[in-house]
């Protein structure tokens, strides 16, 4: 049986989207094996963990790293996992289905390595229409290795391409999710107007280096995924049966505020009930 371990971080003021996410992770997913939280904000903690069901609870934690707490967050994660699958999560993520089967069938059907969705602003992206680590699935052992990126990777908070001076800079040998242009390499990804290098970019080079194939799944109105908007980097012979897929909150947060998310989810539970 494939297993997932789900990894997401979070921070103090997002933990009522978390406790909602994890509600709908444990509703809906039915191969995970864990979820790991990892605290960026509260200092080094000891490990907390506790079980649901069958699924192990992991809380974690990682010092605060301005701008490069996400995906050291994740690396933490990735390292503490047990499980065959890593799912990247966003803590403000509501599940619409079982996501997981969703994307092992695809995985399965058509030899795929790296499923997921793409960013909200996904044509905006040096790395386009790519997986990214607001929710994807992709085996633990197809991770890049320590060695990967070895010579560009330092921790460079500039997102833009601009010119580096690497010898005031301290090496980030095998943080590969680390965002930060590397302007060495930009030619490699996808021309776009003003490219902005965030967390889990360099996962585009990995793929094309190790020829994945991927699908991801898109939101035309920026929080909605649905099966019926994807992206490939081949050729689907074969339409994907329309389902709801998640809801990601994302920037709008700032806005909307967590009582949107709150209405989503009980919107959810409601549509559920009236099912059964």
């Amino acid at each position: 049986m494939k297993t997932i371990s789900l990894c997401t971080v979070s921070i103090e003021s997002l933990k009522p989207y978390l406790d909602l996410m994890i509600k709908s992770a444990l509703d809906k997913l039915t191969n995970l094996h864990e979820i790991i939280i990892c605290t960026v904000d509260a200092g080094t903690a000891p490990e907390r963990k506790f079980k649901v069901g069958n699924v192990n609870i992991r809380r974690i934690s990682s010092p605060y790293s301005k701008d490069f707490s996400h995906a050291l967050g994740l690396h933490e994660c990735i390292d503490n996992s047990e499980a065959d699958y890593i799912m990247f999560c966003d803590p403000d993520i509501i599940f619409h289905t079982d996501v997981d089967d969703l994307y092992f069938n695809l995985m399965e059907k058509y030899n795929i390595n790296y499923i997921g969705c793409a960013h909200e602003h996904f044509n905006k992206q040096p790395y386009g229409g790519f997986p990214c680590v607001v929710n994807s699935l992709v085996k633990k052992t197809d991770l890049p290795n320590v060695n990967f990126l070895e010579t560009y990777l330092y921790y460079n908070s500039d997102l833009r391409p601009n010119p580096i001076n690497y010898e005031k800079l301290k090496k980030a040998t095998g943080k590969y999710l680390i965002p930060g242009a590397i302007p060495e390499l930009v030619d490699k990804f996808e021309k776009v107007d003003d490219p902005f290098f965030d967390t889990g970019c360099n996962l585009y080079l990995w793929s094309k280096q190790q020829n994945w194939r991927w699908l991801s799944f898109l939101a035309p109105d920026i929080q909605n995924y649905k099966t019926t908007f994807y992206r490939t980097n081949f050729k689907l012979k074969d339409s994907i049966k329309l389902k709801k897929i998640l809801y990601h909150q994302c920037g709008t947060r700032r806005t909307e505020g967590f009582e949107k998310f709150q209405q989503v989810y009980q919107k959810l539970k409601e549509e559920d009930n009236e099912g059964n």
